[in-house]
């Protein structure tokens, strides 16, 4: 077992579990396993079946290794294209962005699927959203942790280009009141955008 085979689903579970503090160590040690593997009742196993399984949880001692950024991802029979060019995404896609990543308890896969969309479709446009929000959350965490931190990376980069770019206009062109004021509004709007990339990413569940 490794971090690979953990899906973004089942991390959320592990997370959930870190939270609730569970003093015993064979109760959350059984929690652990039920989640990862799929076991309805860990305490009724044999001694000798639940060490052989703890031993699999090892993994969750190393932190979640880097992979490759995909264009694509087959989910569940389906094909989601990664729409991680930030010039090519509506601003209605950035602002549920920007809504679903800053709320309290961030929806991982709300966030996603802002920019994984279904091969020959549109965001929101032509497939059912709640499917594609499931299906996202059978993606392996080592995916997720690639897709949010490049498309995390790239959106602070063109936000404060953006910003650097409207800051020199405004010192080096003569502008009238209005111009200015649209200029400024351009600015904090960009800025907007730029801050709401620093929210909680998804990390290793450490009790």
């Amino acid at each position: 077992m490794n971090w690979k085979q953990i899906s973004l689903k089942q991390w959320e579970e592990l997370d959930r579990l870190s939270k609730q503090k569970i003093d015993d160590d064979i109760l959350y040690t059984s929690e652990i396993i039920k989640v990862v593997f799929d076991i309805e009742d860990p305490l009724s196993m044999t001694p000798q079946e639940f060490q052989k399984y703890v031993e699999e949880l090892s993994f969750m001692k190393d932190p979640i290794p880097e992979v490759k950024l995909c264009n694509s991802y087959n989910i569940n029979g389906t094909k989601y294209n990664f729409k991680g060019n930030i010039y090519e995404i509506t601003m209605g896609a950035l602002m549920d962005w920007r809504k679903y990543s800053t709320e309290q308890d961030i929806d991982y896969a709300q966030c996603l699927s802002v920019f994984m969309i279904p091969e020959g479709c549109k965001y929101n446009e032509g497939y059912d959203i709640d499917k594609a929000i499931e299906d996202i959350k059978c993606l392996p965490i080592t995916d997720v942790l690639k897709v949010f931190t490049f498309f995390q990376a790239a959106l602070k980069l063109s936000m404060q280009i953006l910003i650097d770019y409207f800051q020199r206009l405004m010192k080096q062109t003569k502008m009238n009141y209005k111009q200015r004021v649209e200029v400024q509004n351009k600015i904090n709007q960009a800025q907007e955008i730029l801050d709401m990339t620093s929210f909680r990413m998804p990390s290793a569940t450490q009790k």
